[in-house]
């Protein structure tokens, strides 16, 4: 905590089969959805993980 607000460190997997510049995409849809659902926020990391071919999501 920094004061009242959080840092949030989020790790997501994404198809590893998508270009990076669409899972990027994907990534800053989580930061922005998580960003405007809370206010006490002071930075949020998102890790993006490739899943394997044939791993389920």
């Amino acid at each position: 905590m920094f004061g009242n607000k959080v840092y949030i460190d989020l790790e997501i997997q994404v198809d590893g089969d998508k270009p990076l510049t669409e899972s990027h995409a994907i990534a800053d849809q989580v930061h922005n959805s998580v960003e405007s659902k809370f206010t006490n926020i002071k930075h949020i990391m998102i890790h993006v993980n490739p899943t394997s071919s044939g791993e389920r999501l």
